[in-house]
């Protein structure tokens, strides 16, 4: 039987229909293309654009990378300092990284070759300009360096824009009507009309920036949630005196001006904005400290350092324009906890402290401004016992313990996602947080700040706990509470329930953030732009970093 059916097989010419099935495969993203431009290159089809065939300038470049790609243009120099790499004005229309060559013996200069326009003006997402020195865009008040015009997630580093008095911009660099954009790390110079301006562009950081001896320093104009952390702004003014170090216009609110070394303008800080939070700032031998316009809202002003500025505070109505903290901060000084509204330091304030508190029992008032709880010593002789809520560092978010002055960053906060943020130091001791009431503002508060105000009715849940490291699992072993926006705050304000929180010694404090609605939210970092401040009664055995220390 068997035998049969094997002849049977053999015998028999059978169709045999193939069947095929296209396989499909995920196909990683190819790698981007790295060009080459130098002064010494040629812009030919038949060259590679490669290290050792590059191509002659920029624009050329740009035209050869692909749309979307994420490539690299590597900008290289002729090695003499200071002299004219390339001339050309650079429209820049696709996804790119232009950084300058890292090996170079002096930064690759570019100038522009046409005054009238920007030496660089970007129409892309996702694009990066660094490494560069740049001037020349000179004709009118509205030309710059580098110009984001109407994109998103666009960082602007390490460059130099302007060289001297004679190689100068009007604009340093120029972000409008985008979002979401870093300028950090570079040094402006000569602005004949303002160092770093934002306009019409929420959720905006300029960070760690040296600005120079320009017309006026940092603006941020129509751009909720700023955050301007860690730059020195220094010898800004006109022959007129409008000069100012960083300026928050009409329409900037929720922006945090934090960490700044202020000196030698005209106006340090010029307010005409509501709920904008200015911390931890050394302002030093300005012609006014702190300026607040008759239009001015009300904003959160504290921690502040007012040294041999003419005027150290002023307001240009005669009201009594608070210059204080909103709500109650907790600090230490000498041996002393309290949760207080917290004011200032100003080098003309000699009130006593009856109490011991480091606060004065007299307000400190000066032309126009009053401040209900000035410093009666130095800054650094306070610790604010907060934590600023930082980016990702080693892939862990952070908290950070009184630091005012930590690189920005947004992060995104998926639909029902949460991210987990915690100290980078564990628990000297035992430490109780008390429970607080929330009708009395002595629970755990603080404030958290998004790149667009979150919707009616829609935010986060935040939960106080614990992580066994810096890079432990959360354990919520503390209160909570949810916060919701308005659809036009672009921050909301946090009290916690009431209820107690005890970290063992080694402990790090952590907590959680939930997004409870149905859009993802971007949430600002850095420099204070979202923070935690424990709750009275608490006691807290972590290392004490005076902002000052951390400015120099």
């Amino acid at each position: 039987m068997y035998a049969n059916h094997s002849v049977c097989w053999s015998k028999c010419v059978l169709p045999v229909t193939l069947m095929i099935f296209p396989l499909t495969f995920a196909e990683a993203a190819p790698p981007p293309d790295v060009f080459y431009v130098s002064p010494f290159g040629v812009n030919a089809a038949l060259r590679s654009g490669s290290a050792s065939y590059p191509w002659r300038t920029i624009g050329y470049a740009l035209g050869r990378a692909e749309v979307g790609s994420g490539d690299i243009i590597v900008v290289q120099s002729d090695g003499v300092d200071g002299n004219d790499d390339y001339t050309e004005n650079v429209s820049v229309g696709k996804s790119v990284k232009i950084r300058g060559d890292d090996a170079a013996l002096s930064p690759p200069v570019v100038r522009a070759s046409s005054a009238s326009d920007d030496v660089f003006e970007v129409a892309a997402d996702g694009v990066e300009i660094s490494g560069l020195s740049i001037y020349g865009a000179t004709a009118s008040t509205s030309v710059a360096a580098i110009h984001l015009n109407g994109v998103h997630g666009c960082l602007v580093r390490n460059n130099a824009c302007g060289l001297d008095a004679a190689k100068t911009n009007a604009l340093g660099v120029y972000v409008s009507d985008g979002a979401r954009n870093t300028v950090d790390e570079c040094v402006v110079l000569y602005a004949s009309a303002c160092g770093v301006r934002l306009l019409r562009t929420p959720g905006g950081i300029v960070y760690g920036n040296e600005i120079r001896h320009g017309a006026a320093g940092v603006e941020v104009n129509q751009s909720p949630a700023s955050v301007v952390v860690h730059n020195v702004v220094t010898d800004n003014s006109t022959l007129l005196g409008n000069g100012w170090g960083v300026f928050l216009c009409a329409g900037s609110g929720w922006s945090v001006v934090t960490g700044n070394a202020i000196e030698r303008n005209d106006k340090g800080v010029r307010l005409d904005a509501s709920d904008v939070i200015v911390a931890a700032n050394a302002f030093t031998e300005n012609v006014v400290g702190l300026w607040a316009e008759s239009t001015s809202g009300v904003n959160d002003v504290f921690y502040n350092s007012f040294d041999g500025n003419t005027l150290n505070v002023a307001a240009s109505a005669s009201i009594a324009y608070p210059v204080v903290s909103l709500e109650p901060l907790f600090y230490r000084y000498a041996d002393n906890f309290s949760k207080s509204r917290f004011g200032n330091r100003y080098s003309d304030y000699s009130g006593a402290d009856a109490d011991g508190d480091g606060l004065g029992d007299l307000p400190y008032t000066a032309y126009g401004c009053r401040d209900e709880a000035p410093l009666v010593a130095s800054a650094s002789q306070y610790a604010l016992l907060g934590w600023t809520m930082g980016p990702a560092d080693e892939g862990a978010m952070t908290l950070d313990d009184n630091d005012w002055s930590r690189r920005g960053e947004v992060v995104v906060l998926p639909v029902g996602g949460s991210l987990v943020f915690v100290s980078e130091h564990g628990m000297d001791e035992l430490a109780t947080f008390a429970a607080g009431s929330q009708a009395s503002g002595t629970t755990w508060s603080g404030w958290f700040t998004f790149a667009s105000p979150p919707a009616v009715g829609e935010g986060v849940t935040a939960t106080l706990g614990s992580a066994s490291s810096a890079a432990g699992a959360f354990l919520a072993v503390g209160p909570s509470a949810a916060v919701a926006g308005d659809g036009a705050s672009y921050a909301l304000r946090f009290a916690a329930d009431a209820g107690q929180l005890i970290l063992r010694e080694g402990e790090h404090l952590a907590v959680r953030l939930t997004n409870t609605g149905s859009s993802a939210l971007y949430l600002l970092t850095g420099g204070g732009a979202s923070a935690l401040f424990a709750p009275e009664g608490a006691r807290w055995g972590g290392p004490l970093i005076p902002w000052l220390l951390l400015l120099e």
